[in-house]
């Protein structure tokens, strides 16, 4: 992954270098204070709206080269957080204005004088440092500095008491030698000794610095299991220096876009954020890197990495209304048909739209970017809906991004049946839109979706014949009897007189496994709704008594149990269903 990555940023590096992240960089609140040559000190404070004009330019690229990568990887003092001789960061608080966290100006100036010798010290200023970053420390503008924050800390001091209450957060002072090759060289000096993991596993091989990358790797006395004990090399992935820094630098960027999921494009543009694919039906999805990132204590860690070749955003999906079904409507007043051509645009946007509306109750998009711990009832549903799209959800979206069909595809069979029980509980109109969508998707992922379609409309003009005519018939297989339970079952709840009915006998025959256990259920609600059935509604008498006397070892197809239940009644005439 990591080189997958630094690929194309070289190249985009090569042509912008770090103007390609400095553009970018964002810089903290604060008082920032410029010194030249000539010792003269230019403050500027800098607040989120703060114009961005030449001096605040000037700033955000000096800061760049002088930030410490975090707290734990200070030069000597967690209270410092600038990374070089050329800069002095500090909290405001540290300084002044802070009861409990203000400092005495003995103990700051301690501390500045120590940050200034760690910095002079072999750690980061060693020969071999100096002979890979080509040049060897400036002795003299290391005094000059080191001399003007300590020996006129006094004159500095009075410039930020005198703005204490027109700033918050940072104090940050830069020295201006009028040389960027110096602030990189020296931010450079930092990095080679903090760019890695950790120093005990960094090694010279073939006189080149390699060392255990930083980037979305934790390998600590926490975490010794993630060490190759019987290895020679102990750590995971090793890389050398200079890529190191390429890719502190390309986290640096990362953290500038949105976290979450994002996509790359294989091309060298790297403008922020990362653009949204703008998906039409006829447009080709181009290669590109998946990535999913998040921030976490400040550094970048990815979740999910994929690499992803073009595709087309088209896609032969439509839904109809396979089994005839209708519903009443209490806004309308009327029986109403449903329609489905808002979700028939034939693009992965629409068949998201699509599953998200009529099976995840709109819940679906937004788990995208959801932690899983955080998908549970009340906010996400009932428990039900919350585990299955915990277990689907990322199905769905490589799907719709990766153009991955094996995923989605072997999840409808083993899971979506149950979505469609859970939106079948929030009233039949649910129910036969979340069904049509089942059908649409096993018919769109070829299985066995045309041949329920077909089934459906042959089976129906079967049982009519059967119970309108004057002989007696037996079932010819459990597809009539799977479409005639059903049927029976819908029209037994709907002589409830219960104010909020519910369609529980539904969830319960799915479960089942065979004829009895379901002719068991059906003549529980026969008892419990028999006295509302006429005694002489001889299409109905005809029809239970076909299904009671169905053989009782085989197995219910739960699609055509659903597809009868939901499809209108044949009990019922018209306007009395």
């Amino acid at each position: 992954m990591i080189y997958n990555l630094l690929e194309s940023f070289k190249r985009a590096y090569e042509v912008k270098g770090d103007d390609l992240i400095i553009e970018n960089h964002n810089l903290k609140e604060g008082l920032y204070i410029r010194i030249n040559k000539g010792l003269e000190l230019q403050p500027l404070i800098i607040q989120k709206d703060s114009t961005k004009d030449k001096l605040f330019e000037w700033f955000r690229k000096a800061d760049f080269y002088s930030s410490i990568i975090n707290t734990n990887k200070a030069v000597s003092d967690k209270k410092i957080h600038s990374c070089n001789y050329l800069s002095l960061f500090i909290k405001k608080k540290t300084i002044i204005g802070d009861e409990k966290e203000t400092l005495p100006k003995n103990i700051v100036l301690d501390k500045i004088e120590k940050y200034f010798d760690m910095l002079i010290s072999e750690k980061y200023n060693s020969k071999k440092i100096s002979e890979d970053l080509g040049l060897e420390m400036d002795n003299e503008k290391y005094r000059f500095c080191r001399d003007m924050l300590i020996n006129r800390y006094d004159e500095i001091y009075s410039i930020i008491e005198g703005m204490e209450g027109k700033f918050n957060n940072y104090v940050k002072i830069f020295f201006d030698f009028e040389d960027w090759d110096l602030y990189k060289l020296e931010s450079n000096r930092y990095l080679y000794q903090k760019v890695f993991n950790s120093d005990k596993y960094n090694e010279i091989i073939d006189d080149e610095l390699f060392g255990l990358s930083n980037m979305n790797m934790g390998l600590n006395s926490k975490k010794p299991f993630l060490e190759h004990r019987t290895l020679k090399c102990r750590v995971p992935f090793m890389i050398n220096v200079g890529d190191a820094l390429l890719l502190f630098k390309y986290s640096i960027w990362l953290k500038n876009n949105r976290f979450g999921p994002n996509f790359k494009s294989f091309d060298y543009d790297y403008k922020v954020p990362l653009k949204d694919r703008n998906v039409s039906e006829t447009e080709i999805t181009p290669d590109s890197f998946y990535l999913y990132f998040s921030n976490k204590n400040g550094e970048i860690e990815f979740s999910d990495f994929d690499i992803i070749p073009a595709f087309h955003q088209k896609i032969d999906f439509t839904i109809k209304n396979y089994i005839k079904a209708s519903y009443y409507s209490n806004e309308s007043k009327a029986v109403v048909v449903p329609e489905y051509s808002i979700f028939n645009g034939e693009n992965r946007n629409d068949f998201l739209a699509a599953l998200d509306e009529n099976l995840y109750r709109n819940k679906l998009k937004n788990s995208f970017k959801a932690d899983l711990k955080d998908i549970k009832p009340p906010n996400w549903g009932s428990k039900e809906l919350c585990n299955i799209l915990i277990l689907t959800k990322q199905q769905v979206f490589d799907f719709i991004n990766k153009n991955d069909v094996s995923g989605l595809r072997a999840s409808i069979d083993k899971y979506f049946r149950f979505l469609v029980l859970e939106n079948l509980k929030q009233g039949k109109k649910r129910g036969i839109d979340a069904f049509n969508t089942y059908i649409a998707l096993k018919i769109f992922f070829d299985l066995g979706g045309k041949e329920i379609m077909g089934k459906i409309r042959e089976l129906r003009e079967k049982i009519n014949d059967y119970i309108n005519d004057d002989n007696v018939h037996e079932l010819d297989d459990i597809y009539q009897y799977s479409y005639l339970a059903g049927q029976i079952a819908y029209y037994l709840m709907s002589q409830s007189k219960a104010a909020n009915k519910t369609h529980d006998v539904a969830a319960k025959v799915v479960n089942y496994t065979n004829v009895g256990a379901v002719n068991g259920e059906l003549k529980y609600w026969f008892v419990r709704y028999g006295h509302a059935v006429k005694f002489g509604h001889e299409k109905f008498n005809k029809a239970f008594s076909m299904v009671v006397a169905h053989n009782k070892e085989d197995k219910v197809d739960e699609d055509i149990f659903l597809a009868g239940y939901l499809g209108n009644n044949i009990f019922y005439k018209g306007k009395e269903e």
